[in-house]
């Protein structure tokens, strides 16, 4: 028999109305019940993406024995912080005041009035990790409630008090002082990772707003030392398993000290963030990383985020078909038989190994400059960034259809970004100029063609022919999938448009730029 969450609109509280649990959402009817049988609350606080929240829930909220416990002693209240930010901020603040850290699950005790006494994060049904089980907690608070009412009462009141002034807001007299920004600045120096980039130890997460500071602090007194904080903490993210290198985007936060290891459950809101502070970083040095760093991260918001009625998803969950991680990380077999001879310098790239990075399997990360990959595997580094990029592609959409393009670098002349997912759709007999881009690759698997350019024209080959040379405002006509392109020269010194579609296309192609090539251009 559902419980009362089956009628609230949030996913989170949905995911628990199946719970043995006597669940009520936050208001009145809750806070009612508890002041008429005088029990405590337990209130309940997490969100859908979180991996903790759901082995708490299984756990425990699943468990018809401690569900007993819950039901009998106390009120029970689950609250989605994604849809109750102000309650999650009020009992945070009252959790990290008693324990001096705070996290999801978020577990409180609360008196009827709703004043909170006890707090902590998960526990786990029996007891490990040096934490009590979830039932022993259960039936100590519910003694101490029965034998010490009155003690407990006068605590969480002087625990309110503590919070209440915590949030309340209040600036000091006077006018801001330009001193203000010294002994920030000076602050942020002391907590510097000057060995893996960003503030403070593990858990590490992305410090957006930050960097968006020291970004500004440079461009307004060109203090390096600012920069650097700024760009070695911009460097040591996007080379970290906490992005990620196929798919684009950042996870919530890094469990280690390297950035190497995510809590896997992506956030709206730190990916919006962080793409406008690696934007602004772009801005500031015109580094081709930044850049590319901002289309995944964004082509990943339009690719996987974005709702068929508009707007957003808030989050994707750690865990997938019930594993944590299960699709951000590799056995090498994976890779192998995914790419083939190209699956060497995959690995090599993102230091894939047979013993793995994490419980036995890789989390893809960039441990080595691009020079270094380059000289162990005696290729050039240009050889490297095509091989890479290729292979990539054929992990994260599968393999190379017939008829898909890869646009590397880029001319305006092709109005599409650098690096982006499947995005930009050529249909079949559809024309595009060429212009000046650094490279080309319709696959075909295995085997195929590719077009790669120069400054201001093309070459062209098949399958080691040879080449075709293209003049700038060649139309390069794209026939079924599958078929290789034909030319027609330019007729005339005027740029028609980039693209001329068919009015009904028999079959689709698709332009993706990808940043490699562009890296090396750019620097150049």
């Amino acid at each position: 028999m559902p419980n009362r969450l089956a009628h609230e609109t949030s996913p989170y509280l949905r995911q628990h109305a199946d719970n043995p649990v006597d669940w009520y959402p936050w208001g009145e009817e809750a806070l009612q019940r508890a002041q008429a049988e005088n029990k405590p609350i337990l209130l309940s606080i997490g969100y859908a993406a979180c991996h903790w929240c759901h082995v708490m829930a299984h756990e425990s909220f699943e468990d018809e024995a401690t569900a007993a416990l819950m039901n009998q002693y106390f009120v029970n209240v689950k609250v989605d912080r994604e849809e109750r930010p102000d309650l999650d901020s009020i009992y945070m603040n009252a959790v990290v005041a008693m324990t001096g850290q705070g996290g999801w699950p978020m577990t409180v005790a609360l008196t009827p009035a709703g004043h909170p006494f006890f707090g902590g994060t998960y526990f786990p049904k029996q007891p490990r990790y040096g934490m009590p089980g979830f039932q022993q907690v259960l039936t100590s608070l519910a003694r101490a409630w029965a034998q010490q009412q009155r003690e407990i009462e006068q605590s969480a009141q002087e625990i309110t008090a503590h919070v209440s002034r915590a949030l309340a807001l209040s600036a000091p007299a006077g006018m801001l002082d330009p001193g203000l920004l010294d002994k920030a600045l000076a602050a942020l120096a002391r907590d510097f990772d000057a060995r893996a980039g960003g503030f403070g130890r593990a858990p590490k997460f992305p410090p957006a707003m930050t960097l968006e500071f020291l970004l500004r602090i440079y461009q307004m007194r060109g203090d390096q030392q600012a920069r650097h904080m700024a760009e070695f903490t911009l460097e040591m993210m996007a080379g970290g398993g906490m992005y990620d290198q196929l798919g684009g985007g950042f996870a919530r936060y890094a469990t280690d000290n390297d950035w190497l290891v995510p809590h896997f459950e992506k956030m709206l809101y730190d990916n919006a963030l962080l793409s406008r502070v690696y934007l602004h970083a772009w801005q500031v040095t015109r580094r081709p990383l930044y850049r590319r760093i901002v289309e995944e991260t964004l082509d990943w918001v339009i690719r996987e985020m974005r709702h068929p009625a508009g707007g957003f998803y808030s989050s994707l969950d750690a865990d997938s078909e019930g594993v944590e991680g299960q699709f951000y990380v590799w056995r090498p077999d994976e890779i192998q038989a995914a790419l083939g001879k190209d699956a060497a310098l995959f690995m090599h790239y993102y230091d894939v190994t047979g013993r793995g990075n994490w419980e036995g399997r890789n989390i893809l990360h960039v441990a080595r400059p691009l020079a270094e990959v380059a000289a162990e595997l005696g290729l050039s580094e240009s050889e490297v960034i095509d091989r890479h990029t290729a292979a990539t592609y054929r992990v994260t959409f599968g393999g190379f259809a017939p008829g898909f393009a890869y646009l590397t670098g880029g001319d305006p002349i092709f109005d599409v970004p650098r690096r982006s997912s499947p995005r930009t759709r050529i249909a079949a007999g559809s024309v595009a100029l060429a212009g000046r881009f650094s490279a080309v690759y319709p696959r075909e698997s295995p085997g195929g063609w590719q077009l790669i350019g120069r400054t201001d024209q093309a070459m062209w080959n098949l399958d080691r022919d040879p080449p075709a040379a293209l003049q700038p405002g060649d139309r390069v006509r794209f026939v079924e999938a599958g078929d290789p392109p034909s030319v027609e020269p330019a007729e005339t010194p005027t740029d028609p448009p980039p693209v001329e579609p068919v009015e009904t296309p028999a079959a689709a192609l698709e332009i993706v730029s990808v940043g490699a090539q562009a890296l090396l251009q750019d620097d150049g």
